[in-house]
């Protein structure tokens, strides 16, 4: 993933700056508002036996809904907005991408909190639909249906 290459390969101490200083994310639309704090990058409480390290939990990065940077102190802005360049121009490599087009009836599933996602440009029209599903009740549901499938 971009996260552990940024920790392990390009730059240590950006990846503890996007890992520990909260960012607020403030999405408002004409019928909805959400505001979250967080880092870009936030880490569960499990540990990952390989690397002895807090496993990431979640990316958080929608550079439309991000505000000024307010949580570090003046001294240290200039590093975490540098931190940030970093992690931004790593998202932009392809190999760290995936591209697909889609075709009329294609279904794409994908972990909200893990993977960053966007579109490039498009032509014609178009109809997308999204659902959000917490992954125990998919999980639950999943189970319910194999078992009354076996039964």
């Amino acid at each position: 993933s971009a996260a552990n290459y940024l920790k392990t390969e390009v730059n240590r101490r950006a990846y503890e700056l996007l890992t520990t200083v909260p960012v607020r994310f403030d999405r408002r639309q004409a019928k909805f508002q959400a505001l979250h704090v967080s880092p870009i990058l936030r880490l569960s409480d499990e540990i990952d036996p390989a690397t002895n390290e807090r496993k990431l939990a979640q990316v958080r990065y929608s550079y439309f809904t991000q505000g000024a940077q307010t949580n570090v102190p003046f001294s240290e802005l200039r590093e975490w907005y540098e931190a940030q360049q970093v992690w931004d121009k790593l998202l932009y490599r392809d190999d760290f991408q995936l591209k697909a087009g889609l075709q009329a009836g294609d279904v794409v599933i994908y972990d909200n909190l893990k993977v960053l996602h966007a579109r490039n440009g498009f032509s014609g029209p178009r109809h997308m639909a999204g659902v959000y599903l917490a992954a125990a009740d998919l999980w639950h549901h999943l189970g319910q249906a194999k078992k009354a499938a076996s039964n």
